[in-house]
């Protein structure tokens, strides 16, 4: 037997608008996170073109990686924020449903 979908009355409109609200937000997030990493690896790829591919993977422990860190870092910088916006994007959506009882 298949569950029915909740009703909800318009005293819970406003809570609804803020969901959608939430959800929009979200999506914006997770758009400038997808334009925010594709510049980080834009920018790595401008320092391995001047200076030859990266035998490794990136480690920020290796020294020899040091020059393409610092080359990188303020689109590092961005893209780590653009994922965190993500995540709290996340937790203020689920909350705000939790807190609608949907």
């Amino acid at each position: 037997m298949k569950a029915s979908a909740p009703t909800y009355t318009l005293d819970r409109l406003p809570a609804m608008l803020e969901l959608a609200r939430l959800a929009i937000d979200l999506v914006a997030a997770e758009q400038d996170h997808k334009l925010a990493r594709i510049h980080y690896h834009d920018r790595i790829h401008d320092y391995e073109d001047r200076h030859g591919r990266l035998a490794e993977r990136l480690n920020p422990g290796n020294p020899r990686h040091a020059a393409v860190i610092a080359f990188s870092a303020t689109q590092y910088t961005e893209y780590a924020a653009a994922k965190r916006r993500v995540y709290n994007a996340k937790r203020r959506l689920q909350a705000a449903v939790s807190r609608l009882g949907a």
